[in-house]
């Protein structure tokens, strides 16, 4: 009655199954042990690296561009940052470093010369008093 011929098949585009254009996302299961291990090393702790949730935010990171180093790097600035500190040491920890909003700034914070000297003093601070002492 819709005034086509009966042997013409009908579409319905809305009803045909669409592909979808997610990539699937590549996993890194060596560089995820490396980073765990190194994590671990460097923090004392015994995070397992067959953990989905932090394998998942690492495989991530590493699929974002990010290198082991990059992470290496991460671990190292928060540790030296963190550790000694009774607030900031419970943020040690795999979703802590390795979250998207953090991650990339964390790697990016620069050192500052508090950061590597003891008590706060400037290497620069630090060089005036003992000349200033010792001369």
């Amino acid at each position: 009655m819709s005034g086509k011929p009966d042997d013409v098949p009908v579409s319905f585009p809305e009803c045909t199954s669409k592909k979808t254009n997610k990539k699937k996302s590549k996993t890194h299961p060596e560089e995820v042990r490396q980073i765990v291990e190194y994590f671990n090393h460097v923090c004392g702790t015994n995070y397992k690296y067959q953990s989905k949730a932090t394998a998942e935010m690492i495989n991530a990171r590493l699929n974002d561009g990010f290198t082991v180093e990059d992470f290496h790097k991460v671990i190292d600035k928060k540790h030296a940052e963190w550790s000694n500190d009774s607030y900031w040491c419970k943020f040690l920890r795999p979703e802590t470093l390795f979250r998207p909003s953090h991650f990339e700034s964390y790697l990016n914070q620069r050192n500052t010369p508090a950061d590597e000297n003891t008590n706060g003093i400037t290497q620069k601070m630090s060089e005036l008093y003992d000349a200033f002492t010792i001369g």
